[in-house]
């Protein structure tokens, strides 16, 4: 039961981070910029729950096919995501735009200066869980609490390594500090040195 507790508290704590890190990395590292899929009209391409991978594109490259994230025309807040099934040059450059799952164009012509973006990959599913998150993490109490937690889990956790360590005799501590510098000998040479002394 005890390494049931250990296990879901490790769990927990990987995956607070994970998606903590990946919010903030995957717009560094590729960047992208998720947007969550909540609505059916891309099914099956893009599903509901699911987060498309956008990133920004010059509107001058798009073509017939290519799935964009646009502000929607009623309200600049809210953000669509369909695709681009004609190219209007003349007298000034928009969209038509379709979502797949619907089987008419969308009423409306999108203009290039409001294109978020073109959809590079989806991830199914992610989404909900995501959507969730980065709203409760926005308020003051949900920061905090994130915060805390994580903070508590990593401290639990060197608790739980030093009085393992403690429980130990004086002989086997020593064997068990040996034996983890001679691993560490090989990476990192001084931190050896400095664990044996």
């Amino acid at each position: 039961m005890k390494k049931l507790g250990v296990f879901l508290v490790n769990l927990t704590m990987g995956l607070s981070i994970a998606l903590a890190g990946a919010a903030f990395l995957l717009p560094v590292v590729f960047g992208a910029r998720p947007v969550v899929v909540l609505s059916g009209s891309m099914e099956p391409t893009l599903n509901v729950g699911g987060v498309a991978l956008m990133e920004p594109v010059n509107t001058s490259n798009l073509k017939v096919g290519d799935i964009i994230t646009f502000k929607a025309p009623e309200n600049q807040k809210v953000l669509i995501t369909h695709r681009v099934i004609e190219v209007i040059s003349k007298p000034t450059l928009t969209f038509q735009t379709q979502g797949d799952a619907v089987g008419k164009p969308d009423p409306f012509t999108v203009p290039a200066d409001t294109v978020v973006g073109k959809v590079r990959f989806s991830i199914p599913g992610l989404g909900f869980a995501m959507h969730k998150v980065s709203e409760e993490i926005r308020t003051p109490l949900g920061f905090g609490l994130t915060m805390g937690l994580t903070s508590f889990f990593l401290v639990i956790s060197e608790i739980r390594n030093i009085t393992s360590l403690q429980k130990l005799g004086r002989s086997r501590r020593a064997k068990f500090i040996k034996k983890r510098a001679e691993r560490l000998k090989k990476r990192w040479p001084r931190a050896a040195r400095r664990m044996l002394a």
